[in-house]
């Protein structure tokens, strides 16, 4: 299961990632939150951190490894 990352301050709430990965993120009063970190498919939720326009989304894998990450 990938961990996930979610930076508040730079979540603006697009829902870029609720789009690309449905059953992984929810938006809740403007902040997206984690709803399942297992709820689509790693590829899913890689991509919907490579959507997220203030890149606020990092994703590891079960090891720590960085699947995706801003600077």
């Amino acid at each position: 299961m990938p961990r996930i990352k979610i930076d508040p301050l730079r979540c603006e709430g697009a829902g870029r990632c609720r789009t690309q990965a449905p059953h992984t993120f929810k938006i809740v009063n403007g902040q997206a939150k984690v709803l399942d970190p297992s709820g689509d498919p790693q590829l899913s939720i890689v991509e919907a951190a490579r959507r997220c326009p203030t890149k606020a989304i990092a994703v590891f894998d079960d090891n720590g490894q960085p699947l995706f990450v801003t600077d």
